[in-house]
């Protein structure tokens, strides 16, 4: 009977030991989360939108996803950054009445003539 219940202390003692340096308890934690300032990610992330990057955008990793402030202020640059694209493409693409005159586009006149150029060759 004796064997059996040292056998069991002893099967007890190396579970724990083993769980104790493989859990980390004994170093301290071998899976400690590296800080991350949130500044330098927020920065980083403006900056490669401005360039056009929106496949270098990271966040920071926490609990549930990501952290939501960080992905509110890239999703606002994003949205910011196509309102003034949209509002380009109208300006770029509205008639010019100063240009033609008329407010019509040549491209919608339907003439079969050449036009005339007013420059020499």
């Amino acid at each position: 009977m004796l064997p059996w219940i040292i056998f069991i202390i002893a099967a007890i003692l190396c579970t724990a030991l083993a769980t104790a340096v493989f859990g980390g308890v004994l170093n301290g934690g071998s899976l400690k989360q590296v800080p991350v300032d949130s500044q330098k990610i927020s920065a980083a992330n403006t900056a490669l939108i401005q360039e056009g990057n929106a496949e270098g955008v990271r966040f920071e990793v926490v609990y549930r996803g990501y952290r939501p402030t960080q992905v509110d202020e890239v999703i606002a640059q994003l949205n910011t950054e196509i309102r003034e694209l949209r509002e380009e493409n109208s300006r770029l693409r509205a008639p010019r009445k100063d240009y033609y005159g008329n407010g019509m586009h040549p491209s919608s006149e339907t003439s079969d003539k050449e036009p005339e150029h007013t420059w020499q060759r």
